[in-house]
């Protein structure tokens, strides 16, 4: 593990792992939108070892590396955190979501299915890694999954590793939890 003061480097099993906190005050002239990209083009670099960083977005919105075409990338952020996972192997997905309860509590049918009902007790926690890895599977699979509940299912929430079923195919995410936030990443 690499750290700087402001960064956080970490090698995966399929590539690497940038995460990093930006607290994104208003400036005149300047969306929410704008200072979020400014940060991950900054986490980019930092990551990449790299001033050459261009993101652009394919058809279906996931984003993609104009300067560095070999590899596959997936970016996140809530409230300030920022994760991004790149890799020449294959594709992958990267979640970071600041604890909310009452938001997933509340939205929880949306993506929680009967089988995942039926086998956790959907603690806080719980519900923010189940919300989570479904995020970064969506990512890992650029948008190509029709709904969270019914499209997949999380079969396994292990110590460290996750395991999702979509159609007919088990992924793996690795997880962290932060005292502010859990982080999910593809490890396949």
């Amino acid at each position: 593990m690499e750290t700087s003061p402001y960064f956080e480097l970490l090698n995966t099993t399929n590539g690497q792992l940038c995460i990093f906190r930006d607290n994104i005050k208003p400036l005149n002239g300047f969306s929410r939108g704008e200072l979020e990209r400014s940060a991950v083009v900054k986490g980019l670099k930092f990551m990449l070892n790299s001033e050459n960083v261009e993101v652009s977005h394919d058809d279906s919105g996931a984003p993609y590396l104009v300067s560095h075409s070999d590899l596959e990338v997936s970016i996140s952020h809530s409230k300030g955190w920022f994760a991004l996972q790149c890799s020449k192997q294959c594709p992958v997905g990267v979640d970071i979501q600041v604890f909310h309860s009452e938001g997933l509590k509340k939205g929880r049918s949306y993506f929680v299915n009967d089988s995942e009902e039926e086998k956790w007790e959907l603690t806080d926690l719980e519900l923010h890694l189940i919300w989570s890895v479904k995020e970064a599977c969506y990512k890992r699979m650029k948008g190509g999954v029709v709904e969270y509940k019914s499209s997949m299912t999380v079969i396994e929430i292990g110590e460290e590793v996750m395991k999702v079923s979509l159609e007919e195919n088990i992924y793996h995410f690795a997880y962290r939890v932060h005292k502010d936030y859990v982080l999910v990443y593809s490890l396949n």
